[in-house]
C-alpha cells in the first residue's frame, strides 16, 4: 500500500495524453496535440517534447520526456491565434530548448507578424548564439542549461561546449536581459 493511496486517484508513468507505451513502459504520446493552457491571463503552449541532444547526464530528455517530438508548426499557430482572442499576446513557449525547434524561424516570423512575444526561451549553448541571436528581439527571459564549469566534464556528457563558447554565451546573454536563469545540471565531477 502507497503513501498516495489515499490521496491520488491515478499515477501515470510517462505523459497522461500518451496513445502507446515505450520500451521502458511509460506511457508516451507520438503526436503532439496538446492544448494551450489559458490561466491569470497569462499562456503557455508546448511546441516540444523530450530533448534532440539527450545528454548522457539528464533526466529531461531520458526519463521525462522520452523521446524528441515537435509540434506542427500550423497546429502551433492555430493554438496562438487561439490565445490572442483572449487578448493575451506575451506566450511561454513551452519546450526544453527552443532552439532545436526545426521550425523555429518560421515561428519567430509568425510571431512577429502577429505581434506575439516569448516570454521565455530556452537555450542550449550547443545549438550556438547565431540560432539564439534570432529570439532575442521577441523575449523576455532566457534559460540555459550550464551543467559543468569544467570544459572536460561537459565533453564527457556530451555538451561538448568549450570554455570559450560558454563565456561567449552568458556575455551574450547579459547584454540581451537582465532576466537569466542558468539550469544547473546533476554532473558535479571536477
Amino acid at each position: 500500500k502507497g503513501c498516495l493511496d489515499n490521496i491520488v486517484d491515478n499515477i501515470f508513468l510517462g505523459e497522461i495524453d500518451g496513445d502507446y507505451f515505450d520500451d521502458k513502459n511509460f506511457f508516451r504520446a507520438k503526436e503532439l496535440i496538446s492544448s494551450p493552457m489559458i490561466r491569470d491571463n497569462r499562456a503557455t503552449l508546448e511546441i516540444t517534447r523530450g530533448c534532440k541532444y539527450r545528454c548522457n547526464f539528464c533526466e529531461y530528455g531520458w526519463v521525462h520526456s522520452g523521446k524528441y517530438r515537435e509540434k506542427d508548426l500550423n497546429l502551433v499557430k492555430d493554438q496562438i491565434e487561439s490565445i490572442k482572442s483572449t487578448g493575451i499576446k506575451r506566450i511561454n513557449f513551452m519546450t526544453a530548448n527552443t532552439t532545436a525547434y526545426s521550425k523555429l524561424d518560421e515561428l519567430i516570423d509568425y510571431c512577429n507578424s502577429t505581434g506575439v512575444k516569448m516570454l521565455n526561451a530556452s537555450f542550449c549553448i550547443r545549438d550556438g548564439i547565431d540560432k539564439a541571436e534570432k529570439l532575442t528581439d521577441n523575449i523576455f527571459g532566457i534559460r540555459v542549461g550550464v551543467e559543468s564549469f569544467s570544459e572536460t566534464v561537459r565533453k564527457e556528457i556530451n555538451k561538448p561546449i568549450t570554455d570559450q563558447e560558454m563565456k561567449e554565451f552568458l556575455f551574450w546573454a547579459m547584454n540581451k536581459t537582465s532576466n537569466i536563469q542558468p539550469q544547473f545540471g546533476v554532473c558535479l565531477r571536477a
